[in-house]
């Protein structure tokens, strides 16, 4: 694998575009887009594990880092700006005023890097003319993250994951009532995150290396595959590189070393504020299953680790269907794009420690494009002192 990797001013530079390719209304050409980045992360840190062992194994050992990127602009590239329609607020922010912003959870293991897409969301002050600019810092920063991974672990697989829940804000408290924020429902929401996750399937590495697998997945509860499909982007990618209706959870399992015959619930990953994990707990509540679940439940089953109500994959998915998130209406979106390095070892290596990605440069980084990074550092926590 090439092993010069792009910092991530370049990389956001490259992609947001200089001048929009549409015009006021008075026909004057809109101006050049400028912005700031501020990008924060955590180094890994030991979490609970993603899947449940299965029975008679040890739970993956786990690591955690969080990654919150947001982005900015000066007051006169807002809603009104241009038009020196600003309110007294916006007109006092000299350090721009906020517009877009994204955080993703990195959990590793041994064999497998998971980026899990926790959060994005606007405030609706960034002009929502095309080409879109939320688009391009999204897809930017996680197409980074995961050129980071693989250049440290170019053997490891790496799985970018997230669900599509329409909501009126996530990030921005308030956002909702600015009347400039563009909302998505369900269902222009799953079809938004499957174009921003699309340019991954044309991840290249240097002409001299084999070139990896890349495959997108889409899981829609109570969708058949072939409505699924008018999800999908219908870009042609080449190296039989495609948008699958389904999951890769065998594959994954495949990966971690776990057989497709264990329990479901080792099979299927628990993120933060997620639908699927709210329904796995209530699964795991009615055979004790739970860690603090009483003893009067059958040890058989306990130790089975298995589900009375879902016995695999296939049924896990239908009955989510039913379930509050996924019901009256609602529409719900579980995507994964799966990047495999051709070769594989059979060993992704070490897991994350102190050093790495979370050791990225804590200086102010300033290009000579629209684009400047502000605060690319790192959290770091005091050891606690030992006790005397």
């Amino acid at each position: 694998m090439n092993r010069t990797t792009t910092s991530l001013a370049e990389d956001l530079a490259a992609a947001l575009p200089a001048q929009s390719t549409t015009t006021s209304g008075s026909g004057i050409p809109l101006p050049a887009f400028e912005g700031k980045v501020r990008y924060i992360h955590t180094p890994p840190k030991p979490c609970d594990p993603l899947f449940s062992p299965p029975p008679g194994h040890e739970p993956e050992r786990t690591r955690l880092s969080s990654h919150f990127l947001v982005f900015s602009v000066s007051a006169s590239h807002t809603v009104g700006g241009a038009v020196d329609d600003l309110s007294p607020y916006l007109k006092h922010q000299e350090e721009g005023v906020l517009g877009i912003a994204i955080e993703v959870l990195v959990y590793t293991t041994k064999y497998l890097t998971t980026l899990f897409v926790s959060k994005a969301d606007t405030t609706g002050h960034i002009p929502n003319h095309p080409p879109s600019r939320t688009k391009a810092v999204c897809g930017t920063f996680i197409k980074w993250l995961v050129n980071q991974e693989r250049h440290r672990h170019p053997t490891r697989k790496v799985v970018i994951s997230l669900f599509a829940r329409a909501q009126s804000q996530y990030l921005f408290p308030g956002s909702a009532e600015h009347s400039a924020k563009h909302i998505l429902d369900d269902r222009q929401l799953i079809k938004w995150w499957a174009t921003v996750l699309d340019p991954l399937l044309a991840l290249h590495n240097d002409p001299s290396d084999s070139v990896p697998d890349v495959q997108g997945y889409l899981t829609i509860p109570g969708y058949a595959a072939q409505e699924l499909k008018t999800y999908l982007p219908r870009t042609t990618h080449t190296h039989k590189r495609f948008w699958n209706p389904g999951h890769p959870l065998l594959e994954l399992a495949e990966s971690r070393g776990v057989p497709p015959t264990a329990p479901p619930r080792s099979l299927l990953p628990r993120f933060p504020d997620d639908p699927k994990a709210r329904f796995m707990q209530d699964l795991d509540d009615e055979v004790g299953l739970a860690e603090d679940a009483p003893v009067t439940f059958s040890p058989s089953k306990r130790k089975s680790g298995r589900w009375d109500s879902v016995s695999d994959l296939a049924r896990f998915w239908e009955a989510m269907e039913f379930r509050q998130e996924c019901a009256s209406g609602r529409v719900v979106g579980f995507l994964w794009v799966v990047v495999s390095p051709v070769a594989d070892s059979g060993n992704g290596g070490e897991l994350d420690g102190e050093v790495g990605l979370s050791q990225a440069s804590s200086q102010e980084v300033v290009k000579p494009a629209a684009v400047n990074v502000l605060g690319e550092g790192v959290i770091r926590k005091k050891p606690k002192p030992a006790p005397s």
